[in-house]
């Protein structure tokens, strides 16, 4: 089904919502270094505990889509979304107890991420 122009043209859609998202959040990432590299790298783990599943949600929805086929490609969503949601909560849970000395920076960072998530479709332009 990739050959069909309607999925391929969603996919690359899909793809750059989540590349600006990466890119949004590495120049915010890259502010932060003027604090402090603590600072920076706290920041830079919430965030990645945001971004890194939203990344695999992305790969495991778009490597599987086959649109002929609606109730699986739904289940798929689904699936994703909960797996998006459960590696999101464990990462920040590890950055939280093991990683981030600077609690408040990595969620900060989280928040972010997690804004910049839910922006980027009004953001990007869709008539390409």
């Amino acid at each position: 089904m990739r050959d069909n122009p309607v999925v391929q043209r969603y996919v690359g859609l899909g793809w750059r919502l989540v590349t600006m998202q990466f890119a949004v959040f590495l120049v915010l990432s890259l502010l932060f270094l003027f604090k402090g590299f603590n600072e920076f790298y706290a920041f830079l783990l919430g965030g990645i505990s945001a971004l890194l599943p939203v990344f695999l949600f992305a790969w495991f929805l778009f490597s599987n889509i086959k649109p002929s086929n609606a109730r699986k490609m739904i289940n798929a969503f689904y699936i994703g979304e909960l797996c998006k949601m459960v590696l999101m909560a464990l990462l920040l849970v590890i950055c939280f107890k093991w990683l981030s000395f600077l609690p408040a920076q990595t969620f900060f960072g989280f928040t972010i991420a997690t804004f910049l998530n839910w922006v980027a479709p009004f953001i990007i332009r869709y008539d390409k």
